[in-house]
């Protein structure tokens, strides 16, 4: 039998989670409700100045938006699925603010998977999926018509994603890290932070990986060719 090649780095994968159960399921959805309940209260109130940018920009033609997205230094992606919305929903508040709620919600459900999934533990995914529902900050991009609640929810999902790609690269899993990170750079150009971040955490698990005479399964030709496919 082949000894294992100790070159490379160990998998050293989380903790397997532990089995989802009708408690745990009633809970989250308990938690999620209270999200719903503290965001939408608000979602039909007056617009703020940007917002209002929100609404100018999608009144315009699709071809047009572009143009009136860069004025603000925006990327045209996210009035582009908001216009989608409002032409589906009709001309309101509420509509031009429902897919930030949608993603406020979903920030919370990708909280509990990616904590529970790194911890291993239905509790502890369940607690940060109840501070994301009280959090401030998360209320209040949940109730307004601009990309920042898609950006926290993509970038919880991104995150975790990445960590799975340095423990075990597949395909798919590479494939995710693309497509996830060009969204949310095309969600907004801010978002490129997160992913010079990601570079900074790799460098250090690298480092130390070479420290310990380990050569990673994914290394800096695979990420930068993932950076570059963005």
């Amino acid at each position: 039998m082949n000894e294992p090649d100790s070159t490379h780095c160990p998998p050293n994968t989380p903790r397997d989670p532990e089995p989802l159960n009708w408690p745990v399921i009633l809970g989250l959805v308990g938690v999620l409700l209270v999200s719903f309940v503290l965001r939408v209260w608000q979602i039909n109130e007056p617009l703020w100045v940007d917002e209002l940018h929100t609404s100018w920009t999608i009144q315009a033609g699709w071809s047009e938006i572009p143009g009136r997205a860069a004025l603000g230094n925006q990327s045209p992606v996210y009035f582009w699925m908001t216009r989608f919305s409002v032409s589906c929903l009709g001309e309101s508040e509420w509509a031009l603010r429902s897919l930030s709620l949608i993603g406020g919600l979903l920030f919370g459900a990708a909280l509990f998977a990616a904590v529970r999934r790194w911890t291993g533990s239905n509790m502890a995914g369940l607690a940060a999926s109840a501070f994301a529902a009280v959090d401030r900050t998360s209320l209040f991009y949940a109730g307004e018509a601009r990309s920042f609640a898609w950006i926290q929810t993509l970038a919880v999902l991104h995150i975790f994603v990445f960590s799975e790609l340095l423990q075990r690269p597949t395909l798919w899993r590479r494939v995710a890290f693309v497509g996830g990170g060009a969204a949310l750079f095309y969600l907004h150009y801010t978002a490129v932070l997160l992913l010079l971040a990601e570079v900074a955490w790799f460098a250090l698990v690298d480092w130390g990986w070479r420290r310990a005479g380990l050569n990673a399964r994914y290394g800096w030709r695979q990420l930068l060719t993932d950076l570059a496919a963005m």
